[in-house]
């Protein structure tokens, strides 16, 4: 079932095991920890089930400061916790790349990777699960 915030969207994913969401926008720390609050349960409902991936449309979300970037990782940390394989961001701007792959070098497992197409992002993702193509 899709669920929508004011600057995100959890979406139906391609497959059991991917849970996709969309962010965009500049945040204030209160939407971030809005947001935190309906990401997690949301995530601890995908590892409940087994291992999962994420799919992460990043394209309209804006740079943010140390305090938003902290949060980030302690999400993309807990998604580890859960039973993350491999997290997908899709971004198109070259700042978000480089804060993605910094905050990625910080959290040890699993693979964060970042791409410029969804397509790519989810071939990347359906490898790890064992298959070829969307269902």
């Amino acid at each position: 079932m899709s669920a929508r915030g004011e600057k995100w969207e959890f979406l139906d994913g391609p497959h059991p095991q991917i849970f996709e969401y969309r962010r965009s926008g500049r945040w204030t720390f209160t939407e971030f920890e809005t947001f935190t609050r309906e990401l997690r349960p949301r995530m601890a409902s995908y590892g409940a089930r087994g291992p999962f991936c994420c799919l992460v449309d990043l394209r309209e979300l804006s740079p943010h400061g140390e305090r938003i970037t902290e949060g980030m990782r302690s999400n993309m940390a807990f998604a580890v916790s859960q039973g993350l394989l491999r997290s997908a961001q899709i971004v198109s701007r070259s700042l978000m790349r480089m804060q993605f792959r910094r905050l990625s070098t910080r959290v040890d497992e699993p693979s964060f990777r970042s791409f410029a197409e969804r397509d790519e992002a989810l071939a990347w993702l359906l490898k790890a699960l064992g298959e070829g193509a969307a269902r």
